[in-house]
């Protein structure tokens, strides 16, 4: 019976690593995606910029305020950066071996089994992996997130942590609901 539980576990695990992993690889290609169609938006502004600039320049008139559409692109420039820390934030994890779920690397603990340190090992790297993925940002260690609804504190060391969270990822403690 130990091994058909053993082999049972093992098939779990590795199910729970490769939705994960599949989870994050979309998640990083809509950001991809929307990140294109941003820069598209920042180039269509700067070609109006440019038409705007034309028109007055050949009519002999004075410049007209863009400020408006350079406010726009600013904006749009800080989604940008916005979406690459969201990749970033997904490229930063490793799988926890114990239960397959992608947690932060700085973490302590697991999350999700509270692992212990020498039972996680690095997860590939996605260049060398060809299209390696990781779970999706919303189940971090707490420290991206910036919403307090969706934090909770860790009762033995003080951590903050996500609420998805059911062990604290700084000393391991289970974290009550």
């Amino acid at each position: 019976m130990g091994f058909f539980e053993d082999a049972g576990k093992k098939i779990s695990t590795t199910l729970n690593t490769t939705s994960s992993k599949a989870k994050d690889y979309t998640e990083k290609r809509k950001l991809e995606t929307s990140i294109r169609s941003i820069e598209d938006s920042k180039k269509s502004y700067f070609t109006k910029i440019g038409e705007i600039t034309y028109r007055a320049n050949n009519a002999g008139e004075e410049m007209p305020d863009i400020s408006d559409i350079l406010d726009i692109i600013r904006d749009l420039d800080r989604e940008i950066e916005e979406k690459k820390e969201q990749i970033q934030a997904l490229n930063d994890r490793i799988v926890c071996p114990s239960c397959g779920k992608m947690m932060p690397k700085e973490a302590k603990f697991c999350p999700y089994c509270g692992a212990v340190p020498e039972e996680i090992q690095k997860a590939p790297n996605e260049e060398t992996a060809n299209a390696e993925t990781k779970e999706g940002s919303a189940a971090s260690d707490g420290a991206a997130s910036s919403d307090p609804a969706k934090m909770k504190l860790c009762p033995s060391c003080g951590h903050t942590t996500d609420v998805a969270n059911l062990f604290c990822p700084n000393c391991g403690e289970k974290i009550s609901e």
